[in-house]
């Protein structure tokens, strides 16, 4: 699970924070060492850079406005997308306690991972028509109701092309996180009269995977 910042609730620690964050990410050589992608640093720079006269201004009473107090939510939200964006992104080895107090981020409580099921998913085709198809999902874990089991999600992958493929052969790709019984999947017109061949695991949030589903094959019509 990537690094995530807790970021202080108060606008001014929130202020205070955002600038000592992007001062530490500013210096080269830990934009090396935190091995920081160049185009998710320039977004930040430049959000900074909108951030801090709005700031300055919304704190002023001869400046603030109801517009500059709107923007200024605003931009909090994308500094705080960018924050997590490039943080995430740096390999937990590389951060030090001293990279870690300045960034916010705090040692997880540890606690036990929920385990994915040791069975896999059963599709089913429940209904389709003209570009679409709705499937089913069904935990055999608990085949009476329609919830997936506890902690675990499906993980569906599709290919549309020539039928009668081997199914070691198939290059499942598309993937797509489900988190309910039914899920339809929509085509385009280019797809009709192609076949469409449908797998899925149950997943973790760590990305411990179940059993492979069987492959479920139909024609797109």
């Amino acid at each position: 699970m990537p690094n995530k910042i807790r970021f202080p609730s108060k606008d001014t620690d929130f202020n205070t924070f955002i600038l000592a964050l992007f001062a530490l990410l500013s210096i080269p050589a830990n934009k090396i060492r935190f091995l920081i992608n160049a185009a998710k640093f320039t977004d930040f720079n430049d959000n900074i850079e909108l951030w801090t006269p709005n700031w300055k201004a919304v704190n002023n009473p001869a400046t603030r406005t109801t517009l500059l107090v709107k923007l200024k939510t605003k931009l909090k939200g994308f500094l705080k997308i960018n924050a997590n964006t490039i943080i995430g992104d740096i390999p937990d080895t590389i951060l030090t306690d001293d990279d870690r107090e300045i960034m916010r981020i705090f040692a997880r409580i540890a606690g036990g991972r929920i385990p994915v099921v040791a069975y896999a998913v059963v599709i089913a085709l429940d209904s389709m028509a003209h570009l679409w198809a709705k499937l089913s999902l069904t935990n055999i874990g608990n085949p009476s109701t329609k919830r997936l089991p506890k902690g675990n999600y499906v993980f569906l992958e599709t290919y549309i092309g020539l039928p009668d493929l081997a199914f070691t052969e198939i290059p499942f790709a598309n993937g797509k996180v489900v988190t309910t019984h039914f899920f339809t999947l929509t085509f385009v017109k280019e797809d009709v009269g192609k076949t469409c061949y449908v797998r899925a695991f149950f997943q973790n949030r760590k990305g411990d995977r179940s059993p492979e589903s069987h492959i479920l094959v139909f024609t797109v019509t």
